[in-house]
Protein backbone atom coordinates (compact mmCIF):
# COMPACT_ATOMS: atom_id res chain seq x y z
CA UNK A 1 0.00 0.00 0.00
CA UNK A 2 1.02 3.60 -0.60
CA UNK A 3 0.32 6.41 1.89
CA UNK A 4 0.16 9.82 0.26
CA UNK A 5 -0.83 13.12 1.81
CA UNK A 6 -2.62 11.45 4.69
CA UNK A 7 -4.45 9.05 2.37
CA UNK A 8 -3.97 5.38 1.66
CA UNK A 9 -3.42 4.19 -1.89
CA UNK A 10 -3.77 0.42 -2.19
CA UNK A 11 -1.96 -1.53 -4.87
CA UNK A 12 -5.16 -1.31 -6.92
CA UNK A 13 -5.05 2.49 -6.33
CA UNK A 14 -8.17 2.46 -4.16
CA UNK A 15 -7.98 5.31 -1.66
CA UNK A 16 -9.49 5.71 1.77
CA UNK A 17 -9.01 8.77 3.94
CA UNK A 18 -6.64 8.51 6.86
CA UNK A 19 -7.79 10.33 9.98
CA UNK A 20 -4.33 10.72 11.54
CA UNK A 21 -2.55 13.73 9.97
CA UNK A 22 0.78 12.37 11.22
CA UNK A 23 0.48 9.58 8.68
CA UNK A 24 1.37 12.06 5.95
CA UNK A 25 4.81 12.48 7.52
CA UNK A 26 5.31 8.87 8.56
CA UNK A 27 8.49 7.26 7.15
CA UNK A 28 6.53 4.96 4.86
CA UNK A 29 4.46 7.84 3.45
CA UNK A 30 7.60 9.90 2.87
CA UNK A 31 9.22 6.97 1.07
CA UNK A 32 6.18 6.49 -1.16
CA UNK A 33 6.15 10.19 -2.00
CA UNK A 34 9.83 9.93 -2.89
CA UNK A 35 9.16 6.98 -5.22
CA UNK A 36 6.25 8.72 -6.89
CA UNK A 37 8.36 11.83 -7.36
CA UNK A 38 11.05 9.69 -9.01
CA UNK A 39 8.89 7.39 -11.16
CA UNK A 40 8.69 7.79 -14.93
CA UNK A 41 5.65 5.53 -15.27
CA UNK A 42 2.82 7.74 -16.62
CA UNK A 43 0.14 5.19 -15.66
CA UNK A 44 1.14 5.23 -11.99
CA UNK A 45 1.38 9.02 -11.95
CA UNK A 46 -1.91 9.52 -13.77
CA UNK A 47 -3.83 7.06 -11.59
CA UNK A 48 -2.47 8.40 -8.30
CA UNK A 49 -2.92 11.99 -9.46
CA UNK A 50 -6.49 11.44 -10.61
CA UNK A 51 -7.54 9.85 -7.34
CA UNK A 52 -5.85 12.46 -5.19
CA UNK A 53 -7.18 15.40 -7.19
CA UNK A 54 -10.79 14.24 -7.40
CA UNK A 55 -11.51 12.03 -4.40
CA UNK A 56 -9.71 13.92 -1.67
CA UNK A 57 -9.65 17.54 -2.83
CA UNK A 58 -12.29 18.52 -0.23
CA UNK A 59 -10.95 16.49 2.71
CA UNK A 60 -7.17 16.70 2.35
CA UNK A 61 -5.77 20.23 1.96
CA UNK A 62 -2.86 19.48 -0.37
CA UNK A 63 -4.41 16.55 -2.24
CA UNK A 64 -5.64 18.58 -5.24
CA UNK A 65 -2.32 20.32 -5.77
CA UNK A 66 -0.34 17.12 -5.36
CA UNK A 67 -2.69 15.24 -7.67
CA UNK A 68 -2.44 17.91 -10.34
CA UNK A 69 1.34 17.85 -10.13
CA UNK A 70 1.37 14.08 -10.78
CA UNK A 71 -1.12 14.43 -13.63
CA UNK A 72 0.94 17.13 -15.32
CA UNK A 73 4.07 14.98 -15.06
CA UNK A 74 2.13 12.03 -16.49
CA UNK A 75 1.07 14.17 -19.45
CA UNK A 76 4.65 15.27 -20.05
CA UNK A 77 5.67 11.62 -20.18
CA UNK A 78 2.70 10.59 -22.34
CA UNK A 79 1.43 13.68 -24.22
CA UNK A 80 -1.13 11.67 -26.21
CA UNK A 81 -2.98 10.26 -23.17
CA UNK A 82 -6.48 11.65 -23.56
CA UNK A 83 -7.66 10.53 -20.12
CA UNK A 84 -4.87 12.44 -18.41
CA UNK A 85 -5.70 15.58 -20.41
CA UNK A 86 -9.35 15.23 -19.42
CA UNK A 87 -8.41 14.76 -15.75
CA UNK A 88 -6.41 18.00 -15.78
CA UNK A 89 -9.24 19.79 -17.60
CA UNK A 90 -11.67 18.53 -14.94
CA UNK A 91 -9.53 20.05 -12.20
CA UNK A 92 -9.36 23.38 -14.01
CA UNK A 93 -13.13 23.36 -14.62
CA UNK A 94 -13.86 22.54 -10.97
CA UNK A 95 -11.62 25.36 -9.79
CA UNK A 96 -13.25 27.80 -12.21
CA UNK A 97 -16.74 26.72 -11.13
CA UNK A 98 -15.84 27.29 -7.47
CA UNK A 99 -14.53 30.79 -8.27
CA UNK A 100 -17.74 31.67 -10.11
CA UNK A 101 -19.94 30.30 -7.33
CA UNK A 102 -17.95 32.35 -4.83
CA UNK A 103 -18.72 35.46 -6.91
CA UNK A 104 -22.41 34.53 -6.99
CA UNK A 105 -22.53 34.14 -3.21
CA UNK A 106 -20.79 37.49 -2.80
CA UNK A 107 -23.49 39.01 -4.99
CA UNK A 108 -26.15 37.74 -2.58
CA UNK A 109 -27.23 34.71 -4.58
CA UNK A 110 -27.82 31.31 -3.00
CA UNK A 111 -25.25 28.65 -3.69
CA UNK A 112 -28.06 26.18 -4.35
CA UNK A 113 -30.99 26.48 -6.71
CA UNK A 114 -33.68 25.68 -4.10
CA UNK A 115 -35.66 28.86 -4.72
CA UNK A 116 -34.66 29.52 -8.35
CA UNK A 117 -34.58 33.11 -7.25
CA UNK A 118 -34.48 36.23 -9.38
CA UNK A 119 -31.44 37.22 -7.30
CA UNK A 120 -29.57 34.16 -8.51
CA UNK A 121 -30.62 34.77 -12.11
CA UNK A 122 -29.54 38.40 -11.93
CA UNK A 123 -26.18 37.43 -10.44
CA UNK A 124 -25.55 34.86 -13.16
CA UNK A 125 -26.62 37.31 -15.86
CA UNK A 126 -24.18 39.90 -14.50
CA UNK A 127 -21.16 37.62 -14.89
CA UNK A 128 -18.65 38.45 -17.63
CA UNK A 129 -19.52 36.84 -20.96
CA UNK A 130 -16.69 34.29 -20.73
CA UNK A 131 -17.89 33.11 -17.32
CA UNK A 132 -21.51 32.96 -18.47
CA UNK A 133 -20.52 30.85 -21.47
CA UNK A 134 -18.83 28.46 -19.06
CA UNK A 135 -21.47 28.49 -16.31
CA UNK A 136 -24.89 28.72 -18.01
CA UNK A 137 -25.09 25.06 -19.16
CA UNK A 138 -24.37 23.91 -15.60
CA UNK A 139 -26.93 26.37 -14.26
CA UNK A 140 -29.57 24.95 -16.63
CA UNK A 141 -28.75 21.34 -15.74
CA UNK A 142 -28.69 22.06 -12.01
CA UNK A 143 -32.00 23.92 -12.10
CA UNK A 144 -33.65 21.03 -13.95
CA UNK A 145 -32.28 18.39 -11.59
CA UNK A 146 -33.17 20.36 -8.47
CA UNK A 147 -36.72 20.87 -9.75
CA UNK A 148 -37.02 17.16 -10.48
CA UNK A 149 -35.83 16.36 -6.95
CA UNK A 150 -38.37 18.78 -5.43
CA UNK A 151 -41.20 17.21 -7.41
CA UNK A 152 -40.13 13.67 -6.49
CA UNK A 153 -39.76 14.30 -2.75
CA UNK A 154 -43.10 16.14 -2.69
CA UNK A 155 -45.08 13.19 -4.02
CA UNK A 156 -45.63 11.63 -0.58
CA UNK A 157 -46.36 14.90 1.21
CA UNK A 158 -49.83 16.13 2.26
CA UNK A 159 -51.80 17.81 -0.51
CA UNK A 160 -50.89 21.39 0.38
CA UNK A 161 -47.17 20.59 0.58
CA UNK A 162 -47.36 18.56 -2.61
CA UNK A 163 -48.95 21.50 -4.43
CA UNK A 164 -46.21 23.82 -3.16
CA UNK A 165 -43.53 21.35 -4.27
CA UNK A 166 -45.09 21.19 -7.73
CA UNK A 167 -45.16 24.99 -7.90
CA UNK A 168 -41.49 25.23 -6.99
CA UNK A 169 -40.59 22.46 -9.43
CA UNK A 170 -42.37 24.27 -12.25
CA UNK A 171 -40.45 27.43 -11.36
CA UNK A 172 -37.24 25.41 -11.53
CA UNK A 173 -38.01 23.97 -14.95
CA UNK A 174 -38.91 27.43 -16.19
CA UNK A 175 -35.57 28.73 -14.94
CA UNK A 176 -33.74 25.81 -16.54
CA UNK A 177 -35.33 26.70 -19.88
CA UNK A 178 -34.32 30.33 -19.37
CA UNK A 179 -30.70 29.45 -18.61
CA UNK A 180 -30.50 27.08 -21.59
CA UNK A 181 -31.98 29.70 -23.92
CA UNK A 182 -29.60 32.35 -22.58
CA UNK A 183 -26.68 30.00 -23.15
CA UNK A 184 -27.61 29.35 -26.78
CA UNK A 185 -28.19 33.04 -27.53
CA UNK A 186 -24.89 34.03 -25.95
CA UNK A 187 -23.06 31.23 -27.75
CA UNK A 188 -24.45 32.44 -31.08
CA UNK A 189 -22.68 35.74 -30.41
CA UNK A 190 -19.41 33.98 -29.53
CA UNK A 191 -19.01 31.18 -32.06
CA UNK A 192 -15.24 31.24 -31.66
CA UNK A 193 -15.50 30.56 -27.91
CA UNK A 194 -14.04 27.23 -26.73
CA UNK A 195 -17.36 26.72 -24.92
CA UNK A 196 -19.47 26.97 -28.09
CA UNK A 197 -19.69 23.23 -28.87
CA UNK A 198 -20.36 22.35 -25.23
CA UNK A 199 -23.23 24.84 -25.03
CA UNK A 200 -24.73 23.70 -28.34
CA UNK A 201 -24.77 20.14 -27.04
CA UNK A 202 -25.71 20.55 -23.39
CA UNK A 203 -28.28 23.36 -23.70
CA UNK A 204 -30.15 21.54 -26.45
CA UNK A 205 -30.21 18.38 -24.35
CA UNK A 206 -31.77 20.36 -21.49
CA UNK A 207 -34.38 21.81 -23.83
CA UNK A 208 -35.08 18.34 -25.20
CA UNK A 209 -35.83 16.94 -21.76
CA UNK A 210 -38.05 19.93 -21.02
CA UNK A 211 -39.92 19.45 -24.29
CA UNK A 212 -40.65 15.86 -23.28
CA UNK A 213 -41.92 17.08 -19.94
CA UNK A 214 -44.28 19.34 -21.91
CA UNK A 215 -45.44 16.31 -23.92
CA UNK A 216 -43.81 17.44 -27.18
CA UNK A 217 -41.94 14.37 -28.41
CA UNK A 218 -41.27 15.76 -31.88
CA UNK A 219 -39.69 18.93 -30.49
CA UNK A 220 -37.61 16.85 -28.10
CA UNK A 221 -36.22 14.85 -31.03
CA UNK A 222 -35.42 18.09 -32.84
CA UNK A 223 -33.48 19.38 -29.83
CA UNK A 224 -31.67 16.05 -29.59
CA UNK A 225 -30.70 16.27 -33.27
CA UNK A 226 -29.40 19.81 -32.75
CA UNK A 227 -27.33 18.59 -29.82
CA UNK A 228 -25.87 15.77 -31.90
CA UNK A 229 -24.91 18.29 -34.60
CA UNK A 230 -22.82 20.38 -32.19
CA UNK A 231 -19.20 20.96 -33.24
CA UNK A 232 -16.40 19.16 -31.46
CA UNK A 233 -15.22 20.92 -28.32
CA UNK A 234 -12.59 20.13 -25.71
CA UNK A 235 -15.04 21.52 -23.15
CA UNK A 236 -17.36 18.56 -23.85
CA UNK A 237 -14.73 16.15 -22.56
CA UNK A 238 -14.93 17.73 -19.10
CA UNK A 239 -17.18 16.00 -16.59
CA UNK A 240 -20.52 17.69 -15.98
CA UNK A 241 -23.89 16.71 -14.57
CA UNK A 242 -25.55 16.48 -17.96
CA UNK A 243 -29.02 15.27 -18.88
CA UNK A 244 -28.15 13.13 -21.89
CA UNK A 245 -28.99 9.95 -20.01
CA UNK A 246 -32.44 11.26 -19.15
CA UNK A 247 -33.14 12.42 -22.70
CA UNK A 248 -32.13 9.03 -24.11
CA UNK A 249 -34.07 7.13 -21.46
CA UNK A 250 -37.25 9.16 -21.86
CA UNK A 251 -37.20 9.04 -25.67
CA UNK A 252 -36.60 5.28 -25.68
CA UNK A 253 -39.58 4.96 -23.39
CA UNK A 254 -41.57 6.97 -25.94
CA UNK A 255 -40.62 4.50 -28.65
CA UNK A 256 -37.78 6.41 -30.34
CA UNK A 257 -35.10 4.02 -31.55
CA UNK A 258 -33.34 5.09 -34.75
CA UNK A 259 -33.15 8.76 -33.75
CA UNK A 260 -31.64 7.87 -30.38
CA UNK A 261 -29.12 5.50 -31.97
CA UNK A 262 -28.02 8.23 -34.39
CA UNK A 263 -27.71 10.69 -31.51
CA UNK A 264 -25.54 8.29 -29.50
CA UNK A 265 -23.31 7.66 -32.52
CA UNK A 266 -22.87 11.40 -33.06
CA UNK A 267 -22.25 11.86 -29.34
CA UNK A 268 -19.53 9.21 -29.48
CA UNK A 269 -17.66 11.37 -31.99
CA UNK A 270 -17.95 14.37 -29.66
CA UNK A 271 -17.29 12.69 -26.31
CA UNK A 272 -14.06 10.76 -26.76
CA UNK A 273 -13.85 9.42 -23.16
CA UNK A 274 -17.30 7.81 -23.58
CA UNK A 275 -16.89 6.77 -27.22
CA UNK A 276 -16.85 2.99 -26.80
CA UNK A 277 -19.81 2.83 -24.43
CA UNK A 278 -21.94 5.16 -26.54
CA UNK A 279 -21.24 3.19 -29.72
CA UNK A 280 -22.06 -0.03 -27.89
CA UNK A 281 -25.36 1.42 -26.65
CA UNK A 282 -26.24 2.60 -30.17
CA UNK A 283 -25.46 -0.83 -31.63
CA UNK A 284 -27.63 -2.54 -29.02
CA UNK A 285 -30.55 -0.22 -29.79
CA UNK A 286 -30.23 -0.95 -33.52
CA UNK A 287 -30.21 -4.66 -32.70
CA UNK A 288 -33.42 -4.31 -30.71
CA UNK A 289 -31.67 -4.65 -27.33
CA UNK A 290 -32.10 -1.95 -24.74
CA UNK A 291 -28.77 -0.71 -23.27
CA UNK A 292 -27.97 -1.74 -19.71
CA UNK A 293 -28.29 1.85 -18.48
CA UNK A 294 -31.85 2.01 -19.85
CA UNK A 295 -32.75 -1.35 -18.31
CA UNK A 296 -31.48 -0.16 -14.94
CA UNK A 297 -33.50 3.06 -15.24
CA UNK A 298 -36.62 1.10 -16.16
CA UNK A 299 -36.24 -1.13 -13.12
CA UNK A 300 -36.58 1.97 -10.93
CA UNK A 301 -40.00 2.85 -12.39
Amino acid sequence: MLKISGSVVASSFRLTTATDPEEANAPFAVEVRRKLDATTDPLILSTAGNLLAHRFRRTTPDAAGLGRMYLERALQLDPHNGRTRVAIANIEAAERRLRIESQLRAAGARDRFDEFSDTMYAAVSALPAADRLFYLPSAAESAYLRAESIEFTGRDKPEAQRAEANRKAQAGWSRARQYAGDALRLAAEHRSSPEYGSIAYRANVVLGVLALRDGDRQRAVEYMEQAGSAPRSDALAVWHLGLRGRLVEYLLREGERDSVAVFLEKSAALLEPERERLLKDAAQIRAGIMPQAFQSAESRH
